[in-house]
């Protein structure tokens, strides 16, 4: 899948909108293609993560089940809640003007079972290839 540079996206971690461009890594061998960047928040991300189209109520699933996964007790310091930047996020909701949906959604989530939060996480719908046949 080709991605335009001035494609816009929104950082699912803090809810920067901002150019594909601006995402971008600069590694050793040029631009990463695997290893993006919010130039925001700084939370380093999978091109599928950025790119993955998600209604707000899946948004809301996914950065909790994100959460809830990811997160260290025993080092608190290196937790993934901690990395996000809850106040950039809860402003940004408020602007987009669904900030309630959001919430609401998010509350929902925190009855689901642990391996329903992993599957929330891991399973990123990606778009398969198909072959066409040679006529």
């Amino acid at each position: 899948m080709e991605t335009k540079f001035d494609t816009r996206y929104i950082c699912p971690f803090c809810g920067y909108d901002g150019e594909f461009r601006l995402f971008l890594t600069v590694g050793k061998n040029g631009y990463s293609r695997k290893k993006f960047k919010c130039p925001d928040c700084n939370q380093i991300m999978k091109k599928e993560t950025l790119i993955r189209e998600m209604s707000v109520e899946e948004w809301a699933k996914w950065l909790y089940a994100s959460v809830r996964v990811f997160s260290n007790h025993k080092q608190p310091e290196l937790a993934f809640y901690n990395r996000i930047s809850w106040e950039k996020l809860s402003t940004r909701l408020k602007f987009y003007g669904i900030a309630n949906e959001f919430w609401e959604s998010w509350k929902e989530t925190k009855t689901f079972s642990t391996q329903a939060l992993e599957t929330l996480v891991y399973n990123i719908p990606t778009k398969k290839k198909t072959k066409q046949s040679k006529l």
